[in-house]
C-alpha cells in the first residue's frame, strides 16, 4: 500500500469505528467548545477554561454525524425482551448496547403490518 493510494476518508472512518467499538466510553483526545460549537484538541486551554467538554469516541462520532444509525438507541431493552432466554446476542448483558437487529426486524414487520 502506498500513501497516495489510500482512500483517506474510508481509512479515517475505519479508524474511528475501531475506537468506538473497543474504546467507546474513553476520552478521544477531542473537546467541544460550548460557545463556538467547534470540535478540536483544546487540551492546554481546557485546563484553564472549563467551557470545553471532553468527548468520548462515541460522542465524537455523534457530533460529527457519523454512525448515527448504529449509535443512537433503538429503544430495545434486552432485560425485558420476551426472546431473551433464547437470544444469543453477545451484547445482551452490555448496559451500553444501543441496537438490537433482531428486535428492529420484528418491530419493522409489526409496524408495516399495522400500516397496511
Amino acid at each position: 500500500m502506498r500513501k497516495g493510494d489510500i482512500d483517506w476518508k474510508s481509512f479515517a472512518e475505519s479508524l474511528l469505528w475501531h475506537n468506538i467499538v473497543y474504546h467507546k466510553n474513553e476520552y478521544s483526545g477531542y473537546e467541544q467548545g460550548d460557545v463556538s460549537g467547534e470540535i478540536g484538541n483544546y487540551s492546554i486551554r481546557s485546563i484553564f477554561v472549563e467551557t470545553y467538554h471532553k468527548l468520548t469516541w462515541k460522542q465524537l462520532a455523534l457530533e460529527l454525524g457519523l454512525f448515527t444509525d448504529q449509535l443512537i438507541s433503538d429503544g430495545h431493552d434486552c432485560k425485558v425482551c420476551p426472546d431473551r432466554k433464547g437470544c444469543r446476542a453477545y451484547f445482551k448483558d452490555d448496559p451500553d448496547q444501543e441496537r438490537c437487529s433482531g428486535w428492529k426486524e420484528e418491530y419493522n414487520k409489526l409496524k408495516t403490518s399495522y400500516d397496511d
